[in-house]
């Protein structure tokens, strides 16, 4: 990777592109051509000499320490505020300093007190001549000197709106520069350290054994026994956290055998296996236990750690954590639901996923705050889901039951939410097939909640609207769908535009076999498009004019279309 650049100098070979850096190839020249006359000395001439100094030999030259302190360039050669690449080779210092100027104002390139080849970035101080000054006690002689402009073709990103391109699967994608997971423990895996001393039955430690309950041969072994073989070790459990508890079963013979944690009693097992439990600790000073139910046969590799061990997550309600996953179950009377504290930053744009599974009830829904109106977006059917979100006030990640009165069982993992940070990316168009650096003029999203929501925007006479219908053209499943079926439906959203014409565009798409029609409106009905025809494959529509405007759109004809969140202004 050592010939890689992190900006691109020759945008059409791409070599690699990441979330926030396009790699490339570095040019062969990287640098202008040379700027410095006889900057090898071979002549006297275009250099103007200060007392002292004297060109010889193909050398710049000073030999005594007398006053007179420079050798200038006889011509301006730089620009200021460029970069340039300085090279100077010093063949001797006797004594002093020698300094090197950029342009003849300013703070010195680089001072220098012995001899070497010397290469500075520098940038130019003043529209002056490039110089070579000296303290008076300085006595040397320089073999050349070399200047170039650095051409390294960069550009300075600074759109500040979302970023849209055509990725290389021909799907408009958005593109961004994303923080890491602000979620901790999202496929809830995490366990903390290990509770069980000498869980492998290696000696006879440890264990407090009941009648019909001996240690040989590494496994604790129960002839018939209707006790339990335990650790008195309480005071390492928490009351009301969530223990998972692992054990193996051999030589099985007959009855049963269940785990216990602060007695709280775990299933029985009856065969042989490796069997995983969850329990919820009370207080009590038993920590683990085994009870045996006549039971005759081996235990061993006892484990027990606690699950979220740095309790990321808020449980309430009946929900728990089992199996790498979050379970919201219960009856329907309580808001059963999982939390995460202070993961939402008011003004911040963030994209939520997570992988859910809905065995019965309304589904779930993904909230920022416990209250009717702080719902970010809905899940009803198995399935992984993404979701665009900006905080309107910090807040935490809440998932919880969807539906009120009605018993519920669904589970979630693979939760993530990445802060969508999109100053300064750039966008590769692969529109006509080949990678190319898209740029046009700075824009601004005057709609950063342009994805339906019933707080935001307003629905008259529509017959319905469904969130996350559809996948939309960036691949993700966000984009609404609207069916209108009467000439007085609209769908709106009230802002204020910036002075001068302002630009709505949407895409969209039938959900029918038929073409339909819809038209763009601002200023109430003041500024009203054409009519918009829709096919059968996304495009995307946009009306400009100048209006500080309510935002919108209504049917012309009979209208079923997906509009995703990509609507923007």
């Amino acid at each position: 990777m050592a010939n890689l650049l992190h900006k691109a100098s020759i945008i059409t070979t791409p070599t690699a592109y990441g979330v926030g850096v396009l790699n490339s190839i570095k040019p062969a020249i990287p640098f202008g051509e040379e700027l410095v006359t006889n900057g090898n000395f071979a002549s006297n001439s275009d250099w103007t000499l200060g007392t002292g100094w004297t060109i010889a030999n193909g050398q710049l030259v000073r030999e005594s320490a007398v006053s007179g302190s420079y050798a200038q360039t006889s011509y301006d050669l730089g620009v200021i505020g460029k970069k340039y690449i300085i090279s100077i080779n010093v063949a001797e210092v006797t004594s002093g300093i020698l300094y090197v100027y950029g342009g003849l104002g300013g703070t010195p390139a680089i001072s220098i007190t012995s001899s070497g080849v010397y290469t500075i970035n520098h940038i130019w101080a003043s529209d002056q001549p490039l110089g070579i000054f000296c303290n008076n006690s300085f006595v040397g002689k320089v073999n050349n000197i070399s200047v170039k402009e650095k051409t390294d073709a960069d550009f300075d990103f600074t759109r500040t709106s979302s970023a849209v391109r055509v990725n290389p699967d021909y799907l408009l994608e958005t593109v961004s520069i994303n923080s890491a997971n602000l979620v901790q423990n999202g496929n809830f895996s995490e366990l903390g350290s290990e509770l069980v001393t000498n869980g492998d039955f290696e000696t006879d430690s440890n264990w407090t054994k009941g009648t019909g309950w001996s240690i040989s041969n590494g496994k604790a072994v129960s002839n018939s026994s209707t006790s339990s073989i335990y650790q008195a070790t309480g005071s390492n459990y928490t009351s009301g956290k969530t223990y998972k508890i692992v054990f193996t079963v051999s030589d099985y013979v007959s009855g049963s055998v269940r785990p216990e944690i602060t007695n709280v009693i775990g299933s029985n097992v009856s065969s042989n296996g490796t069997f995983t439990q969850y329990i919820v600790a009370t207080s009590s000073p038993i920590g683990e236990e085994l009870k045996a139910v006549n039971f005759i046969g081996s235990i061993d590799n006892v484990s027990v750690k606690q699950v979220d061990p740095n309790d990321n997550w808020r449980l309430f309600n009946g929900a728990t954590i089992t199996d790498n996953k979050a379970n919201i179950i219960g009856d329907g009377s309580a808001f059963g639901y999982i939390e995460q504290l202070n993961t939402f930053t008011s003004g911040k744009k963030y994209k939520i996923t997570l992988d859910a599974v809905i065995n019965s009830g309304g589904g779930l829904v993904v909230k920022y705050a416990i209250g009717f109106s702080a719902n970010i977006g809905s899940i009803t059917t198995s399935g992984s889901y993404t979701f665009s979100y900006t905080a309107g006030v910090t807040g935490s990640i809440i998932i919880g039951r969807k539906t009120s009165g009605t018993a519920y069982d669904s589970s979630i993992t693979n939760i993530s939410v990445i802060e969508i940070q999109e100053n300064g990316v750039p966008r590769l168009d692969y529109t006509n097939g080949t990678a190319s650096i898209l740029l046009e003029p700075q824009s601004t999203n005057l709609y950063s909640n342009s994805n339906y929501n019933a707080s935001t925007w307003t629905a008259s006479n529509i017959d319905s609207v469904t969130s996350n219908y559809a996948i939309s053209p960036d691949g993700t499943q966000n984009a609404f769908r609207v069916v209108m079926s009467s000439s007085g439906s609209l769908i709106y959203s009230g802002g204020t535009g910036s002075s001068g014409t302002n630009t709505v565009s949407v895409y969209a798409k039938s959900n029918t076999n038929t073409e339909q029609k819809f038209r763009f409106f601002g200023n109430g009905v003041t500024s009203v498009s054409a009519d918009m025809t829709v096919n059968q494959e996304w495009q995307r529509f946009e009306f400009s004019a100048a209006f500080s405007f309510t935002l919108g759109w209504s049917r012309s004809s009979i209208l079923r279309m997906n509009v995703p969140f990509t609507n923007r202004i």
